[in-house]
């Protein structure tokens, strides 16, 4: 029997709060938030597949701490009773967001109060969906989307656009849940922007709801080397109205009319420890950072300030990098015709397309940004083009081997 249930709740922070993405965090600095131009939110979904509780909570927020999940996943196990490695703490990747609720994260004040305050919505939520669970059939749709993001590494390129919208219906044809399955990074604002917003993957959603009648989880994929960067008329809310109104009615337009037959039949937990030693590359890369500091200090334009920021980032975090010591997981839950890959970080997008080819599942979901967020895991045609491996802990055989691990289990099904 397959039951399925869904609690929304506003998770925007009330009096003083740090403001993560693109401000003065990542000049060392605290950036205090100056208002809220719209609320932030978090989605739970609660599946019920033959007894079997699998739980979403997704939010908008930029990542989710591994010490978080953790915590919190042991107070769901012992309140009521679900298998830690059927949770999963899904993060739109919103850089317009809160941070006040990160204990460790550039330079943030950590606020007590919020950090409670969102473990408490998520107990809150799965007793809510405990409450609200009815009984379902699922159906999925999908649909490759152009012309608002692709590759940011490769401009032009596309990245992964499928877009994938599963439905949970009830016996009278409402839905009941529902999870939007797409990878780009969730970011239109610019980086001079200090007031919260939902940005992309939030603005979508509020626009779904109009458009469909309900509300859905926007659950983000293989988005390490993917966004609007490429496509962007500009980085201010204009701009967000215009491409989150248009990508929400292009996915709204997706029929979902693809019946899945879902039963329990595995679930797996991926290990990879990544061990080795970095200070060999320390006297390069500081050969590498003080032109970008000159052109950064000389550079007038937001965007390219804003690719100087992070490259410039990528290396100094590149110097802090000494002895590695990683340990890597993933996750795959096989539902019969529904297989789901959970990451705890932002992949990229050819291995997304990688994972869904080799998944022998009529409809498969990539979880990126999930249960902890251990920075980029982008394929080695990749590396030394862009920020995302300039500073990455990680080397090409590394990322390699991990997903190699991941690829064996789907290939085994």
């Amino acid at each position: 029997m397959l039951k399925a249930a869904m609690h929304k709740v506003c998770i925007t922070p009330h009096g003083d709060y740090c403001l993560t993405g693109y401000g003065k965090p990542f000049d060392g600095q605290v950036c205090k938030g100056e208002g809220v131009h719209d609320d932030i939110y978090a989605t739970s979904i609660l599946l019920s597949v033959d007894e079997e509780k699998i739980f979403l909570y997704n939010a908008d927020f930029i990542e989710f701490e591994y010490g978080f999940c953790e915590e919190v996943k042991l107070k769901l196990q012992q309140q009521f009773g679900i298998d830690k490695n059927l949770v999963f703490f899904s993060a739109t990747h919103n850089h317009q967001s809160v941070m006040s609720q990160q204990r460790v994260w550039h330079n943030i004040e950590f606020s007590q109060e919020y950090y409670d305050f969102i473990v408490s919505t998520v107990l809150k939520s799965y007793q809510a969906c405990v409450n609200s669970l009815q009984e379902v059939k699922a159906y999925f749709g999908h649909d490759v989307i152009l012309g608002y993001y692709g590759s940011r590494i490769h401009h032009g390129e596309e990245a992964d656009n499928e877009v994938i919208l599963l439905q949970f219906r009830n016996s009278d044809d409402e839905v009941v849940a529902a999870i939007c399955n797409w990878a780009t990074h969730s970011t239109v604002v610019g980086m001079e922007n200090h007031l919260v917003t939902a940005d992309l993957a939030g603005n979508v959603r509020e626009k779904l709801i109009g458009l469909k009648g309900y509300n859905c989880a926007m659950v983000v994929g293989a988005a390490g080397d993917a966004s609007t960067r490429a496509f962007r008329q500009g980085i201010d809310f204009a701009e967000l109205e215009r491409v989150s109104s248009a990508l929400a009615e292009k996915i709204a337009a997706i029929q979902v009319d693809q019946p899945l037959t879902l039963s329990f039949t595995d679930d797996y937990f991926i290990k990879h420890r990544v061990y080795y030693d970095n200070t060999g590359k320390h006297e390069a890369a500081r050969a590498k950072l003080a032109p970008l500091q000159k052109q950064y200090e000389a550079c007038t334009d937001d965007g390219q300030r804003k690719i100087l920021r992070d490259q410039i980032g990528s290396i100094k975090r590149g110097l802090e990098i000494g002895v590695v010591d990683v340990h890597l997981f993933a996750s795959v839950v096989r539902l019969c015709d529904l297989e789901i890959i959970s990451i705890p970080g932002e992949l990229g997008s050819r291995y997304g397309k990688d994972f869904k080819q080799l998944s022998k599942a009529k409809c498969t979901l990539i979880f990126g940004y999930t249960n902890g967020h251990f920075h980029y895991l982008l394929p080695p045609e990749e590396y030394g083009l862009s920020f995302e491996t300039l500073g990455s802990v990680y080397r090409s055989t590394d990322v390699e081997a991990y997903v190699n691990k991941i690829k064996q289990v789907l290939k085994d099904e």
